[in-house]
């Protein structure tokens, strides 16, 4: 008999807890597919499609979950890979070349540079982000003057992680309040965007020009709306002015947030059973997800809502032609591997860091080197074959963790009540049970897929971002600067460090988030090429500039575990 423990398969409520965290990881990873499908089919004016998108990610994802070294890590295209697609393509487009071509080059550059840095053991390097490496005391004397330590136990906890992860949640609302903005725009303020149409000057040439265009806007709103083809869908209804269409957006993506949250506090509620409120628990995004789209669908089918621009699906794939490419083709491809693959190489270890914290109580160790050679190997297959890249996710990555978790709650200096990972279910199924479901999805291919509003995706954002921030330290220390002193946590760093200490830490992490997103959410698409070098940049400020404001014995002490 196949001893079912290699798969961790054992223990109570594990079959209960891969069957929700497969469902949980399925709409997690379909949904962003099909937006950033969208976006880089609009993008690339339809070289790559979502077809495209959901292929690479079930490939990336049944990869990573046969070879992974570290199979709870969730790979997924990004909002960065899909800004370095189109920078690719308005740089093809300029000169004349190849895209796929081009592309393909600069994908193979890129898993070329990554199995460079995988097979000289790079990732070691990254224990230069960590806060400090810390040591046990040789006597249980809890002294920080005392510099008697012995190195018993060494624990990498990351200062970078927690920015880029915070980050990543800032980014995630911005969007999400971006196209909700959008929205009220187009169908509430009733606010035609007329640069869209052309020229904003007032020749009659222009007026012209921008007559035709309206009327071919209203000539075929109906097609849009029955076939989700036209190809600026934010202006398609802007002269009905349909305030019900942005105040229903508004319902399904608040809806989806709270209805989600709700589900997944439920635990802390009195109503039904324990056993039952683990359950809503554990599948709080899939309900919330499907009774949105219920509601947004079939309650409300006499609004018409945008769908998502899906066509029908084309499996069809091809080659990259290299043979169109000359040197300098190739030279110009080389110069963008080089940040592309410190994106990876970045994004791939703080995600693992944060997945093997020792919080988590994993019993398999990481295997960081292992991992990064598979997503090499990963984005080489994809770049011959012109889909998307992918690449280790967050918040999807510490997600899929808690969701496998076991958890219990633990009251601390008699008052204060944490919620504490017992044990995690350390296995593959999830992962490749939920890629099997996602290239199943092709079947789905316009319907029923199309029927899920945008605005329950922004919603499954929104709510992403929330809850990965629950333990995110950063956060933590933030709201201590409107919290009453009396009610700070008892976390032993807030008994050990000066309150003033604290708050400089905490501003020096504030200053380093406020320059990630200066330039992640810089309007030139060419200023966001220069977010890897920041991104490696707080390594250098942690262990050159910090030291110099904060004593070590107060950093040790910030640096511990809780």
């Amino acid at each position: 008999m196949f001893p079912l423990t290699i798969l961790g398969i054992y223990g109570k409520n594990t079959v209960r807890k891969t069957i929700s965290t497969t469902f949980f990881l399925y709409f997690a990873c379909l949904l962003p597919s099909i937006a950033f499908g969208v976006l880089n089919f609009n993008n690339t004016e339809g070289k790559i499609t979502v077809t495209h998108m959901i292929i690479a990610q079930t490939f990336g994802g049944l990869w990573n979950g046969f070879f992974g070294g570290q199979p709870l890590i969730v790979l997924l295209s990004t909002a960065p890979l899909a800004l370095y697609i189109k920078i690719i393509y308005t740089i093809t487009s300029s000169y004349g070349v190849d895209f796929f071509a081009m592309y393909g080059c600069v994908g193979l550059f890129n898993s070329l540079l990554l199995m460079i840095y995988s097979l000289t053991g790079l990732s070691r390097w990254m224990r230069w982000s960590t806060r400090f490496t810390l040591y046990e005391q040789a006597s249980d004397s809890q002294n920080l003057d005392s510099h008697m330590f012995t190195p018993l136990v060494r624990y990498d906890i990351w200062s970078t992680e927690e920015i880029f992860a915070l980050f990543i949640s800032i980014a995630f609302l911005v969007d999400a309040a971006k196209d909700c903005h959008k929205k009220f725009q187009v169908y509430y303020v009733c606010k035609f965007p007329m640069n869209n149409l052309g020229s904003s000057d007032s020749s009659p040439t222009s007026q012209m020009s921008v007559r035709k265009i309206w009327q071919s806007y209203t000539s075929n709103v109906s097609d849009f709306v029955v076939n989700g083809t036209h190809s600026h869908p934010e202006t398609q209804l802007a002269f009905g002015c349909s305030r019900d269409v942005a105040l229903l957006y508004l319902l399904l993506l608040l809806g989806t947030v709270l209805f989600a949250l709700y589900l997944f506090n439920f635990t802390n509620t009195p109503f039904l059973t324990a056993r039952k409120r683990e359950v809503l628990r554990d599948f709080a995004l899939p309900i919330s997800v499907l009774t949105m789209t219920l509601i947004g669908s079939l309650a409300f089918s006499d609004i018409k809502l945008q769908p998502f621009s899906v066509s029908s699906a084309d499996i069809r794939l091809k080659t990259a032609p290299f043979h169109l490419l000359n040197w300098s083709a190739f030279a110009a491809a080389f110069g963008l591997a080089i940040p592309l693959s410190l994106l990876f190489y970045m994004e791939q270890n703080i995600a693992s860091a944060i997945v093997n914290s020792p919080a988590n109580k994993l019993r398999k160790g990481p295997a960081n080197h292992w991992d990064l050679l598979m997503v090499s190997l990963i984005n080489l297959c994809l770049s011959v074959c012109c889909l998307p890249w992918v690449h280790v996710a967050l918040p999807h990555s510490p997600l899929h963790v808690k969701a496998l978790a076991d958890t219990e709650e633990r009251v601390e200096m008699g008052h204060h009540i944490r919620q504490t990972i017992v044990r995690v279910r350390e296995t593959r199924l999830t992962t490749i049970f939920s890629h099997l479901l996602i290239g199943l999805s092709l079947l789905m291919i316009p319907t029923p897929l199309r029927f899920i509003p945008p605005a329950v995706l922004n919603g499954l954002f929104v709510y992403m971002a929330i809850t990965a921030v629950y333990d995110n330290q950063l956060f933590e220390r933030i709201l201590l600067f409107i919290t009453e002193q009396s009610a700070y946590p008892p976390s032993h760093y807030i008994r050990r460090v000066p309150q003033r200490k604290i708050h400089l830490f905490t501003l020096t992490q504030l200053i380093q988030l406020t320059a990630l997103c200066s330039v992640g959410f810089a309007p030139s698409a060419y200023v966001e090429l220069v977010f890897p070098f920041i991104l490696v940049l707080q390594i250098v400020i942690r262990h050159t500039i910090i030291p110099r404001l904060i004593d070590r014995k107060y950093l040790e002490a910030l640096d511990r575990c809780y």
